[in-house]
């Protein structure tokens, strides 16, 4: 695997792997939406697993603000992890990959995740391995700022077929595992790092403070990069409904 991924793409597969073995890591669905839309559920009942939040007739805005509040839950969880590592400013950078680093993107995956199914996208467990970490990756596109990139394109694409579209001709694309390593361990910054210093990183564990540019690991990207990543559902979901909307007329 090593062979076709970048020296930074080697460095963030290393970060992503542990974040991936954290508990917790896989959010359940069902339960998730199940306990955050407990009113709904009483009232729609299965309807709101099988068809999700908006499918089933929840308004896009009410579930933005649901967004809202769990971005600023697992902000606050970022805010303690960042504050282990004891660095100034609330920014936390490193390059030993320790189980801090690991756990602060644990986080914005498991924040996603969430933020993902409350607008209704169909369960990650229903794909394979390689899909769904693919997936995964491409939340974190959205988050920083990559709406319109190939990772960006299968996330989005997934999300559509609940709606009965296929909105790339092509009928996906075919971003590899690898290939997804690499474009997000670009996107963050972990390519920005030496190759003598991510070698030591990779192989001898030696700690590297500030080696990662500023964004990679910092608390001030958190918050927008969820926020980011709600608006971007918040008008797709609006946008799919109102289609949906047109054509039952």
């Amino acid at each position: 695997m090593t062979e076709e991924l970048s020296i930074g793409g080697q460095l963030f597969s290393k970060v992503l792997n542990k974040a991936l073995l954290i508990p917790g890591m896989t959010v359940n669905r069902e339960d998730f939406l199940i306990n955050h839309l407990p009113h709904y559920y009483q009232r729609l009942g299965d309807e709101l697993l099988s068809k999700g939040p908006v499918q089933a007739g929840i308004d896009p805005k009410e579930l933005y603000k649901i967004g809202k509040a769990t971005i600023n839950y697992h902000t606050a969880i970022a805010t303690c992890i960042s504050a282990g590592l004891g660095l100034p400013g609330g920014i936390a950078m490193a390059g030993t990959v320790p189980a801090d680093l690991a756990q602060y993107y644990a986080q914005l995956l498991i924040m996603a995740q969430k933020l993902a199914y409350l607008y209704g996208f169909p369960d990650l467990k229903k794909n394979s391995d390689e899909m769904k970490t693919v997936l995964l990756l491409g939340f974190l596109a959205i988050m920083f700022g990559q709406s319109g990139s190939d990772l960006a394109k299968v996330v989005i694409q997934n999300y559509s077929k609940q709606w009965g579209k296929v909105i790339l001709k092509s009928g996906g694309t075919k971003t590899t595992i690898y290939q997804a390593i690499n474009l997000c361990a670009k996107l963050l910054g972990f390519d920005k790092l030496g190759k003598k210093a991510a070698a030591n990183v990779l192989h001898k564990s030696i700690p590297i403070i500030g080696g990662i540019v500023s964004g990679v690991f910092t608390l001030g990207t958190f918050k927008p990069s969820g926020n980011k990543f709600n608006n971007y559902f918040f008008k797709e979901a609006t946008k799919f409904k109102k289609e949906t909307q047109k054509q039952s007329l």
